[in-house]
């Protein structure tokens, strides 16, 4: 099962910077995907399940 989250770069900042959220991501081992809107662009591709 692929598990994808798809976030903007400041809730990225703000929510998922945080190290029990990232924890929880890891445990799940999800995939996030952070983008800046305004420029559209990706900014950053996290794979937790790579280890």
């Amino acid at each position: 099962m692929l598990s994808l989250l798809t976030v903007p770069v400041d809730v990225y900042d703000e929510f998922f910077n945080r190290k029990f959220i990232q924890r929880i991501i890891g445990d799940y081992q999800l995939k996030l995907l952070i983008f800046n809107p305004d420029q559209e662009e990706i900014v950053i591709w996290r794979d937790y399940r790579a280890g």
